[in-house]
């Protein structure tokens, strides 16, 4: 028996964006009681909502949203529950007791119950963090995407890991919806961004299939 996890936040009007980027505006264009049908207009930026990250968005000459490995999408993923609070960071030694399971699956989902921030101005302030050297640890070891509940990898040294990771080609997914539902640590991941030419990051369906 297959059960779908759906880790997707979803999107509506007025919802928060990062500081300084575009807040989500949702807009009528058509509606039904003037041609029969409904259409609306989306304004955002690329990485509101549950999102990734591709190399063009912190490197000059990086990989486009369009020539992502999908493959890098679809597949065996592990999930390490570490609760953080406020200023906390993950470090290496955290994640050395699954070093073999992350290994195997590749792509690694952390939950640290930040969902519960999720959809306000509280959710982009000092949340927990990937500590540089958990970053080049990941990398080290083969991950092919890193998924976590926060807007971003770190609030302050963000910029520096994003690098680490993009340039291994770690697809970056961020703002996960609460992880912690998936009944078990390991599942199958399906995280589709929209295939924008030129793009730097657009939103996902994350879901999580348990069998």
């Amino acid at each position: 028996m297959r059960k779908i996890i759906d880790l997707t936040h979803p999107m509506y009007d007025g919802l928060e964006a990062f500081p300084g980027n575009q807040n989500v505006k949702i807009s009528p264009l058509h509606e039904i009681d003037q041609g029969g049908y409904r259409v609306n207009t989306f304004l955002m930026d690329g990485h509101t909502g549950t999102h990734i990250d591709v190399p063009w968005h912190v490197f000059p000459d990086g990989e486009t949203l369009e020539k992502l490995d999908l493959g890098k999408c679809i597949g065996p993923a592990f999930r390490v529950s570490l609760p953080k609070g406020r200023g906390e960071h993950i470090s290496p030694e955290e994640l050395k007791p699954y070093e073999e399971k992350i290994v195997r699956t590749k792509r690694l989902i952390l939950a640290t119950g930040w969902s519960s921030q999720f959809g306000g101005e509280e959710f982009y302030v000092d949340f927990p963090g990937v500590s540089i050297d958990a970053a080049r640890w990941l990398v080290d070891k083969g991950v092919v995407l890193l998924g976590l509940e926060q807007p971003s990898v770190h609030p302050d040294d963000g910029l520096e890991v994003h690098h680490i990771l993009l340039e291994a080609k770690v697809a970056i997914v961020e703002a996960i919806a609460w992880p912690q539902r998936i009944p078990s640590d390991e599942f199958e991941l399906i995280c589709l961004p929209l295939a924008i030419r030129g793009g730097n990051g657009a939103p996902t369906r994350t879901v999580a299939v348990v069998h």
